[in-house]
């Protein structure tokens, strides 16, 4: 990758691939000795710290390059400190190089500050310019402390956060801000230490689902310090055993602030990363499970209400049931009559205009045209381009009153008749709450004995009730 110090600003991405590039080189040991120039100076090692330095540094070459090592183990001049010297020399220079065609724009002008007679403190000095020592690392830390929330003023582990992958980035940024501190200052360096993610992590975890679990830890981690506490010990001497003082033993973990600035009883990361890891895949067991029982809603969703969707092949027979059990308890109860063959009006004959029978039935004389005699055909090969007769019959459209709907629409040869008014109105009744009970009880055992035979599926009351909310 490029580095330029401006528009890209990852520093650590790009001194972690330099650090690769130098071990692939020069092996693991001396290539990360080599980029962070950590070599011990040559002049001040022994005999036995100057063997051992070069038997390193033998191997970090057989790792890359067997056939040169092989060569340089026999060679007595590879032994000695000045062709150490002048092989780091060359090493750092390479190294140089490489950063230099690796960096652009403002990383590139620190590059060439620096020079290649100084190429050993390369990474010193742009860990200095790029690597967070100005008043960027003071945001990354006051957004680290805070949780690392998506957006201002949104909880860190709000509802339905994935808190395995929250927690990993809490890490991560830990260890970023830990190596972008000066080496000799990390063990002294807040931010860098396990115990302050452990905090940040438990202080907004209150409030949450898993606070309860995190509360058990911590009384586990009690009562195995107390337990440990009240252990007796072997005294100094080795003679005798000596009991625990009490005034030693810590109150109680039961005050957050007590937790929040004691590390007394704090767990260490890998507990509660252990704790909340395990409950949040508990957490998300239980969605499914509740997403497979319910037909596709987790439990606690916004649409759960114990209800569940009956199979399409049970509704008609349900509404059914419905109705039938309305009707004993309330007749006549949510009903619209549609006007049905049985109350249409008497089939009337069309050729001599009398109830009771068919024109093919009717005993009277055909009389021309039919259509009871009082209009012709409208049917007429003479009459139009295509021989359709703009002439209308006087015979109502049954399709158009029986339906009120018709698929000829105006080009309909019938007479048109709207009957909507003759309909019977729809009966309303106020039902108390008790009908409305006795309503639901008659429609679940109805429904539930409908049902057999079906699916072949039982449902219990609860489901049925919900489901016949739809219908008053």
């Amino acid at each position: 990758m490029m580095f330029d110090g401006d528009k890209n600003k990852d520093f650590i991405t790009f001194e972690k691939s330099i650090g690769r590039w130098c071990r692939s080189k020069y092996g693991t040991s001396i290539g990360n000795k080599l980029w962070r120039n950590e070599m011990p100076a040559l002049a001040g090692l022994g005999y036995a710290e100057q063997v051992a330095h070069f038997q390193e540094v033998w191997e970090g070459i057989d790792a890359t390059n067997s056939t040169r090592a092989k060569h340089l183990y026999d060679n007595p001049a590879f032994w000695t400190n000045a062709w150490h010297e002048k092989w780091r020399i060359g090493a750092w220079d390479r190294i140089f190089d490489y950063v230099d065609g690796k960096t652009d724009g403002q990383a590139a002008m620190e590059v060439a500050d620096v020079g290649m007679s100084k190429a050993s403190t390369l990474r010193r000095h742009l860990t200095k310019q790029f690597g967070g020592s100005g008043e960027d690392v003071r945001a990354r830390e006051l957004h680290f402390q805070n949780g690392m929330p998506r957006s201002q003023g949104e909880a860190p582990f709000y509802p339905g956060v994935n808190t395995q992958n929250k927690l990993r980035e809490l890490a991560a940024e830990r260890t970023a801000l830990w190596k972008m501190c000066a080496e000799d200052k990390r063990a002294l360096y807040e931010w860098g230490k396990e115990v302050s993610l452990v905090k940040i992590v438990m202080k907004y975890i209150r409030g949450t689902e898993y606070e309860p679990c995190v509360e058990a830890l911590l009384q586990e981690i009690k009562i195995q310090k107390q337990v440990a506490k009240s252990v007796p010990t072997v005294n100094a001497a080795g003679t005798g055993l000596v009991m625990p003082d009490a005034s030693t033993m810590e109150l109680s973990t039961d005050d957050w602030e007590f937790r929040n600035y004691s590390d007394a009883w704090l767990p260490s990361w890998d507990q509660l990363r252990t704790k909340l890891v395990s409950t949040y895949k508990t957490i998300e067991f239980r969605k499914e499970e509740g997403l497979r029982s319910s037909g596709g809603q987790a439990v606690g969703g916004k649409n759960n209400n114990n209800q569940r969707k009956l199979p399409t092949m049970l509704v008609k027979e349900v509404r059914s049931a419905v109705k039938e059990a309305v009707a004993m308890i309330v007749p006549g109860f949510g009903t619209a009559p549609v006007p049905m063959r049985d109350s249409r009006p008497p089939m009337e004959c069309w050729n001599c205009g009398k109830t009771g029978h068919k024109s093919f039935e009717c005993p009277a004389p055909k009389k021309e045209g039919g259509n009871k005699g009082k209009a012709k055909r409208s049917w007429d090969k003479k009459k139009g381009v295509d021989g359709m007769s703009t002439q209308k019959s006087d015979e109502v459209c049954r399709a158009f009153r029986d339906t009120g709907r018709c698929r000829w629409g105006e080009k309909c040869k019938f007479v048109h008749v709207d009957r909507s008014a003759e309909k019977t109105p729809i009966k309303k009744f106020n039902l108390t709450k008790r009908q409305r009970k006795e309503i639901t009880a008659a429609a679940v055992q109805t429904i539930k004995a409908a049902s057999k035979g079906g699916d072949g599926k039982q449902y219990d009351d609860g489901e049925l009730e919900g489901y016949l909310k739809s219908f008053w």
